[in-house]
C-alpha cells in the first residue's frame, strides 16, 4: 500500500513540476510579447472628442471581431497568450491591423491618419 502512495505522490510531484515549468514558459512569452508592444503602446491613444477635431467631420471605425483568431492563424501559441493576457493579445492584433491600414491606404494614394482609438 505505501508504494501506491509513494506513486501517487511522485505522480502529483511530476505533475506540479510540468505545470509550474508551463506556466513559466507562459510568463516568459508574455514578457517577449509586452516587449514587443511597449514601442507601439504609445501610438494607441484615448478615442477622441469629435468636436475637438474641427474639419474633420468624417471616420471610419472598425472593430476586429475575431482577435483571438487572426493571432492564433500567425502563431500557435497566441490561445494560450490570449488566455493569459487577452488584452495584449488584442493590442498586438489592432497594432499589425493599423500598420497593414496604413500601407494599403497609401498604396492607393490615400492620406490617411491611422490610429487606435482605445474606450
Amino acid at each position: 500500500m505505501e508504494i501506491v502512495h509513494l506513486i501517487v505522490l511522485v505522480g502529483i510531484a511530476v505533475l506540479l513540476a510540468v505545470l509550474f515549468a508551463q506556466t513559466m514558459k507562459i510568463r516568459q512569452q508574455n514578457a517577449k510579447l509586452e516587449a514587443a508592444v511597449a514601442p507601439l503602446r504609445a501610438e494607441a491613444v484615448r478615442s477622441p472628442d469629435a468636436s475637438a477635431m474641427p474639419g474633420r467631420g468624417r471616420f471610419i471605425t472598425i472593430e476586429i471581431l475575431n482577435p483571438g483568431e487572426l493571432a492564433a492563424s500567425e502563431n500557435k501559441l497566441a490561445p494560450v497568450a490570449g488566455a493569459v493576457a487577452p488584452n495584449l493579445l488584442n493590442q498586438i492584433v489592432y497594432v499589425k491591423a493599423a500598420g497593414i491600414l496604413r500601407e494599403q491606404l497609401a498604396g492607393h494614394g490615400v492620406e490617411a491618419d491611422v490610429k487606435i482609438h482605445v474606450r
